[in-house]
């Protein structure tokens, strides 16, 4: 059972750390690598000419903002992966899988080329204080590149300021422990007086990522058989339908955390008095893309579910409620907004005040 529960755990870092780069989140990159400490990155067998080097988080990070936000997209498809534990006391481990990177870029013209990236990756982990972090990684690519230009094209998008936004803040590097988490953080707003959890992102990301394989495994083994049993298509229907169900309350609970995390950053009343027109713009429009994408997956939700109304319905009033107390401090700024965002807007008020009437009854 214990080795069970630790393959398990480095699973999860594994997955965590190719997730970071499509999610360009530096919150799923903190939780892999403890601040202050290095790991070593080989990609030697990857790109002819570099060789083993030992980074910090932050200098990962750093190298990978200058080119992959330039993308339009990236995605890690993993394999299984095999564990070889060094030792009985299943506190270090060698696990290698089979990885294919997707590089995306669309043209103005709506056209998209990409830079496929597909070999073995070897991960080097070990247990610190309960916490499995990575040590080492080693990218052993099979296949020739192509569209390496694409890489150029990203840096530059980069540089013009083109591309996508990066996420997470950066937790502070000193504490007794690696992965000490930063102060509560003060605010003009008592709504937002409360520690912010930086593992829910990286726990939602593993299980929509968990859900999506099980969905996969279940199609490839309808597909796979050629005597369909009525009885056995059911029960695959019912059990995909579950997993449909399941996905979309996943991600609308991520979404109510993506929207009381973009209200969070709208209330920091010092930066928002500082910003610029452009930084107000993008820290407004991050909350009201939150509120559409939460709207939507509340809607697959209810729709998929058998159960209704959902367990948080609370939860999304409180951050709506949040968001208009945010709107009532002065700190929302007249601008022009795009229209989905703003059409979204409307659909919450309307949503709102809906349930509201719902309760009265």
């Amino acid at each position: 059972m214990e080795r069970l529960l630790a393959q398990d755990a480095v699973q999860r870092l594994i997955i965590s750390f190719n997730t970071f780069e499509d999610q360009l989140d530096f919150n799923l990159l903190h939780s892999c690598i403890p601040p202050g400490q290095k790991f070593t990155l080989d990609l030697s067998e990857n790109l002819p000419g570099t060789s083993a080097r030992q980074l910090t988080a932050d200098d990962f990070w750093s190298e990978v903002k200058s080119s992959i936000p330039g993308f339009t997209a990236t995605h890690h498809q993993l394999g299984p992966i095999q564990f070889d534990f060094h030792d009985e006391t299943l506190k270090k481990v060698t696990a290698r899988t089979n990885v294919t990177a997707t590089y995306s870029l669309q043209e103005e013209n709506g056209s998209v080329e990409a830079v496929v990236v597909k070999g073995l990756q070897v991960v080097d982990a070990e247990e610190v204080e309960g916490r499995w972090v990575l040590r080492g990684m080693k990218v052993v690519r099979g296949v020739p590149l192509e569209n390496v230009h694409l890489f150029g094209v990203a840096v530059e998008r980069v540089q013009k300021g083109v591309g996508r936004v990066l996420k997470g803040r950066k937790p502070l590097s000193e504490g007794s422990g690696p992965f000490k988490k930063p102060p509560r953080k003060s605010t003009t707003l008592k709504a937002w007086e409360q520690e912010v959890d930086y593992d829910q992102e990286r726990r939602w990301t593993e299980k929509e990522m968990q859900i999506e394989n099980n969905m996969r495994r279940l199609i490839e083994d309808g597909q796979s058989r050629s005597d369909k049993d009525p009885h056995d298509e059911y029960i695959r229907e019912q059990r995909a339908e579950r997993l449909a169900a399941d996905l979309a309350v996943v991600q609308t609970r991520r979404g109510l955390w993506d929207a009381m995390s973009a209200c969070r950053e709208l209330a920091d009343t010092t930066k928002f008095a500082k910003a610029g027109d452009d930084e107000k713009l993008r820290l407004i429009l991050r909350v009201t893309d939150a509120m559409d994408d939460l709207w939507f997956a509340e809607v697959k939700a209810w729709r998929l579910c058998a159960f209704a109304p959902l367990s948080n319905v609370g939860l999304l009033e409180k951050a709506w409620n949040s968001f208009c107390i945010v709107l009532k401090t002065g700190l929302y700024v007249p601008v022009r907004l795009p229209l989905v965002p703003a059409v979204a807007l409307v659909r919450w008020i309307k949503s709102m005040e809906y349930k509201n009437e719902g309760k009265k009854r």
